[in-house]
């Protein structure tokens, strides 16, 4: 659920400059957050109206569809009510997810520790609406460290919301087994799991969810997956689309990423 296009990012990517290098430089998914909030609803419907024809071209009939790209309180809201229009609109049956916490809003401090302490980042997640219209919340761990997403999700049992979280996808931080430890529903990314992260998944119930279209339009490594399946975890692969690092509703073509880039020979925990 965005507008606006990043494509010169992957320019800059291929000369050289990585993710956090165009993120600093105000790109990234702030740029997306500035497009987002500028657009209205009916092109916001469109745009997604017009994703979801691709995803059915392809075979996709179920997606969990992501908030994110508002940052404050009345665009989140808003891009929620637009994906359960969508939903009621088109034949493929969407999921809607609140990614309130995706990222340090463009409009407040631009440090993390800044922003957890009760600004806007922080009461997006806490929010009922959000969650009544959102179902379960998102938080990108990398942006917020693991104190940091421990108190943005401290509430999340009371509003009955169950936990996405992204971890460890551009660094090793432990986001897997903060992950376990909430009892989150998924682990995504995991492309820098520890083998105690592994560990972890493997004794929970929590699913890895592994991204290799991410890895692939980043240049970056794939997900530990074999490792991850021989010892005993739950896996899942997703398209992860998105404007940025991931921008195709191929679900073949990122099952196909998966078996060329995460069948590596296994790293056993």
């Amino acid at each position: 659920m965005w507008a606006g296009s990043r494509e010169d990012e992957f320019n800059r990517r291929l000369r050289g400059a990585t993710y956090m290098d165009i993120a600093r430089a105000g790109g990234g998914i702030n740029a997306t957050v500035r497009a987002t909030r500028g657009a209205g609803r009916d092109q916001l419907l469109a745009a997604t109206l017009a994703r979801l024809d691709t995803f059915l071209e392809h075979g996709t009939t179920t997606i969990e569809a992501k908030s994110g790209y508002g940052l404050d309180l009345s665009t989140e809201l808003l891009l929620l009510e637009v994906i359960r229009e969508a939903g009621r609109r088109h034949p493929v049956d969407l999921h809607p997810t609140c990614l309130a916490a995706h990222e340090v809003p463009p409009s407040t401090a631009t440090t993390p520790s800044a922003t957890s302490g009760g600004s806007s980042t922080r009461s997006t997640p806490r929010s009922p609406r959000a969650a009544r219209r959102g179902g379960r919340c998102v938080l990108r761990a990398g942006v917020f460290d693991l104190d940091q997403t421990r108190r943005l999700l401290a509430d999340a049992p009371h509003y009955g919301w169950r936990i996405h979280l992204h971890a460890d996808e551009l660094s090793q931080l432990g986001g897997a087994e903060l992950a376990v430890e909430l009892g989150a529903l998924t682990a995504d990314h995991l492309i820098h799991v520890s083998e105690a992260g592994i560990r972890a998944l493997a004794a929970s119930d929590t699913v890895a969810v592994l991204l290799p279209g991410t890895s692939f339009f980043l240049r970056s490594s794939y997900a530990p997956a074999r490792a991850m399946v021989e010892a005993g975890c739950a896996v899942a692969v997703a398209t992860d689309c998105n404007p940025g690092s991931s921008p195709t509703q191929s679900m073949p073509a990122i099952l196909a990423l998966a078996c060329l880039g995460m069948g590596s020979p296994s790293r056993r925990p």
